[in-house]
């Protein structure tokens, strides 16, 4: 098994942008904490010999409290990393310093990179980098990790250290009872004893460090370790992790003092003032209508509307053509382009749909991602998460969920109570369209009128909040945790950058979705030749044609959906595309195909947070609710078209 090296820091700071220079490979980076929840791997060769690099989820202490810090201090302890990158956001020194105190400790090869230094000076911050090495006796190098800058000096400091016999820091020193029961802890082991970080953490009685310790060492010593710690807690009064935390700040101020310079510089960019504007609790309402809207006509004017019908038209319909006259065999020919055809139902539509409306789409995601628009859009709608039994720190797994349901479900390990994690994750799975399908909803109304638009989120954000409300109430009450989210700057994004990113989410897509479409247009096609989709249809008129006023050919759809919801979107784009759906029939369609339920990969994700049978029993009750909330709007919308008409 190869060696480890972590890439660390507080969230936000640039790690996985260092990951993806120094791995030569790409995981999603934005200008938001959370973007990594679970660690990323990749190789890394260092003179000859390959390690393991690591992107891990940010953390803010090696005292962790979340899952993924503590999955973060699981890899640099407990798995043990032969050396550690440590990413400083060089505009909050402050804050990465005070990790820095903590991961010297570990008695392993560190090098901090001081990343962001492009904007220190905008800022009025100067820090002296070789002075700040002299007092830690740790490498430190000044990148600008976006731009590749400082790489190649960073890749030959971590080879001298990881060349060293032996590793020194200078780090905190502590009061008296600190370092006197860190001697008592060390003369607890016949040899060899744990790093002075882990010391420090079964002095400040860590539950799961003492846990790992007593595994590791046996019930004898883990005996006499407690002991040791109990005997260092009656010799003082107060608490010996507010004593150990008071003691590193103490160290970090006398760093800053040595290392830093600042002046007073003027706060009111174009930037500044743009991003208060966006989170401000009137004018960020307003500001957010227009993003919507904005968004709405170049992803559902411009790019269905124009390019996808160009492309159909111009394309693949001629393509089809040529194909259907050239084969004599008719269920051959069914089977490529006909109703159910896997090139025409299932590639065609990933390419000549999907693709260009998911391309402006992402686009537009990536800009607001690398803007900092995110994290001031958590803080604008914070305010409304308590009447739904949520901190404002479920904020972001809430609004990540329009990226990635899937992704946005792992990321509610951030969450301190059960209670909030299961609201959260209902909420994710109910009534949130991921980017791809909200792409392809914004694709399929930019042929209706606005209305339509506002009438499908309208009642999208209803039904969200009163299952919030309602899950609030029946869901036992638990402690919710008061949440500071760190602001991050608002700057125009790198259009490199927003490229690299587009690049990669499309060649995502193109790997993951063109043959689930081709297989749903398989699955389709068997149901269709061998009678089985006659049968569900059959089986769905009740519900379908009778309660929710639909045609039978939705079925196909919210089938597809089950899978894939982007699937299931682009063939109701080919209905609409058809005129087969009424205004009425798009927008209930397009409410019950969001709020149907988990795709396949978010229910697996699902499992993995709740176990199987709490998400068994969420899946049922998501269809439920998404049908109901359907035939009510099928009711209002035709009982609306009486009254006018």
């Amino acid at each position: 098994m190869s060696e480890k090296i972590a890439i660390v820091g507080n969230p936000n700071v640039g790690k996985s942008q260092l990951f993806n220079t120094l791995g030569g490979i790409y995981s999603i980076v934005a200008n938001y904490p959370h973007t990594t929840v679970e660690p990323v791997k990749t190789p890394l060769t260092l003179h000859g010999k390959t390690y393991e690099l690591i992107d891990c989820p940010g953390i803010n202490s090696i005292s962790a409290l979340s899952e993924e810090e503590l999955s973060t201090r699981d890899v640099i302890i407990k798995e043990g990393t032969v050396a550690i990158i440590q990413c400083l956001d060089a505009t909050n020194i402050e804050r990465s310093l005070l990790l820095t105190s903590q991961f010297v400790e570990l008695g392993i090869p560190i090098v901090l990179t001081l990343n962001i230094m492009d904007e220190t000076q905008q800022r009025g911050i100067w820090i002296d980098a070789e002075r700040l090495e002299r007092i830690l006796g740790i490498p430190v190098v000044e990148i600008i990790a976006d731009a590749n800058k400082g790489i190649e000096k960073l890749i030959e400091r971590l080879e001298q250290q990881l060349a060293k016999p032996a590793i020194t820091h200078t780090g905190c020193e502590y009061k008296n009872v600190i370092e006197d029961g860190l001697a008592r802890l060390r003369a607890c082991f016949p040899e060899d004893p744990p790093s002075k970080a882990v010391l420090l953490l079964l002095l400040s009685m860590d539950k799961d460090i003492a846990a790992w310790v007593k595994e590791k060492y046996g019930d004898d010593l883990s005996n006499i370790i407690e002991e040791s710690v109990r005997e260092t807690k009656r010799t003082t009064s107060k608490n010996i992790a507010s004593i150990i935390s008071s003691d590193r700040r103490d160290w970090v101020q006398t760093v800053i003092e040595g290392v830093i310079k600042t002046s007073k510089v003027s706060t009111t960019s174009v930037a500044d003032k743009i991003g208060r504007l966006t989170r401000h609790p009137v004018w960020g309402w307003p500001i957010l209508a227009g993003v919507i809207y904005i968004t709405y006509l170049l992803v559902g004017r411009l790019a269905a509307n124009t390019i996808v019908e160009l492309i159909e038209k111009k394309i693949f319909y001629p393509l089809y053509a040529i194909i259907a006259e050239n084969i004599s065999s008719k269920f051959l020919a069914d089977f490529l382009v006909g109703d159910y055809g896997i090139l025409s139902t299932g590639l065609g539509n990933a390419l000549a749909t999907a693709l260009p409306i998911l391309f402006m789409f992402f686009l537009i995601l990536n800009f607001m991602e690398d803007s900092g628009y995110f994290v001031n859009l958590c803080i604008l709608v914070s305010r409304f998460t308590r009447q739904l039994g949520l901190s404002g720190q479920s904020v972001l797994p809430l609004l990540l969920g329009f990226g990635c349901k899937t992704m946005a479900t792992l990321t509610t390990k951030i969450l301190d109570s059960r209670k909030e994690r299961y609201i959260a994750i209902f909420l994710i799975a109910f009534a949130i369209p991921c980017s791809p399908q909200m792409g392809l909803i914004m694709g399929i109304l930019g042929s209706f009128s606005f209305s339509a638009f506002f009438v499908v989120f309208g009642v999208l954000v209803i039904v969200e909040f009163m299952a919030g409300v309602i899950l609030n109430r029946i869901i036992k009450d638990e402690i919710v945790t008061d949440f500071i989210l760190e602001i991050p700057p608002t700057r125009m994004p790198n259009i490199k950058n927003l490229f690299v990113k587009l690049y990669h989410r499309m060649k995502w897509f193109m790997k993951e979705v063109p043959h689930l479409f081709m297989l749903g247009a398989f699955l389709l096609f068997v149901l269709d030749k061998s009678g089985g989709l006659l049968f569900i249809k059959k089986a769905a008129t009740p519900i379908i044609v009778t309660f929710l006023s639909l045609p039978i050919e939705t079925v196909d759809a919210f089938l597809l959906c089950l899978a894939k919801h982007e699937a299931g979107a682009v063939l109701l784009f080919t209905l609409a595309e058809k005129n087969v759906l009424s205004y009425t029939q798009i927008v209930v369609s397009l409410i019950i195909i969001t709020s149907l339920g988990p795709c396949f990969a978010n229910l697996m994700a699902i499992i993995k947070q709740i176990g199987l049978a709490s998400a068994l029993v969420m899946r049922v009750v998501i269809l439920i609710a998404s049908i109901l909330t359907g035939g009510v709007v099928n009711w209002i919308l035709r009982l609306g078209q009486k009254l006018i008409f």
